[in-house]
Order: C-alpha cells, then sequence, then structure tokens
C-alpha cells in the first residue's frame, strides 16, 4: 500500500534530521576531546571503521589533530543519553 511506504519513508526522514540536529548540537556544546569522546562511547563502528582524515573532518579539525588527541587520552567518557 502506498499510504503504508509513505508513513515508513516519513519516519526515516525524520529520524534522519533528528540525529543530525541532535549531531549538531553535540558539536556546539562539547570541545573536541569531548567529541570524540561522544563520537567513541555512541558511534564506535564510525571510529573504528572510517578512516581518521573523514572522522577529522567531521569534527571540523585536522587528522593530526584529531590523531593527538586520541594519542593523549584527552577523551574523557561522557554520560550515556
Amino acid at each position: 500500500n502506498g499510504s503504508s511506504v509513505g508513513k515508513v519513508l516519513r519516519k526515516i526522514v525524520l529520524e534522519i534530521i533528528t540525529e543530525d540536529i541532535w549531531m549538531t548540537n553535540i558539536k556546539l556544546m562539547y570541545q573536541k576531546p569531548e567529541m570524540i569522546a561522544f563520537m567513541q562511547q555512541h558511534y564506535p563502528e564510525v571510529v573504528r571503521d572510517v578512516p581518521y582524515k573523514y572522522v577529522a573532518l567531521f569534527l571540523g579539525i585536522t587528522p593530526e589533530a584529531y590523531s593527538r588527541i586520541l594519542k593523549k587520552g584527552h577523551s574523557r567518557i561522557l554520560p550515556k543519553s
């Protein structure tokens, strides 16, 4: 039924928009080390599987800065939401 497909698609689009808004707010509220900790906690597969340069680009820092933050262990664990 076309109505059912439309409802499913609307739900998917709303979930994507909600997550995008949520990630934007997180990026604005936290410093880079905290954002890395957030990514490690909530999106471990992204941190594990995506090349550093793309994670760094998403965070708005250089791959070198991302690597330095990881090596220094400045990422503190944030409370689960």
